[in-house]
């Protein structure tokens, strides 16, 4: 392989490694991570007192 194909595959390489990032933070941003959605949907811990005393 030639200097020049290896330049070539390595900007492609690089060019794909870069659009992939870019998807992948593009996702990212359009969804909650998991930590959100943890905190999101799990009891306050007022509530979790005030449903101990309840009991």
């Amino acid at each position: 392989m030639s200097t020049d194909e290896k330049l070539k595959n390595k900007i492609l390489d690089e060019m794909i490694k870069q659009a992939l990032e870019n998807h992948v933070n593009k996702i990212n941003k359009q969804y909650p991570t998991n930590q959100e959605l943890s905190t999101r949907y799990t009891f306050s811990a007022p509530f979790e007192k005030k449903d101990a005393k309840t009991i």
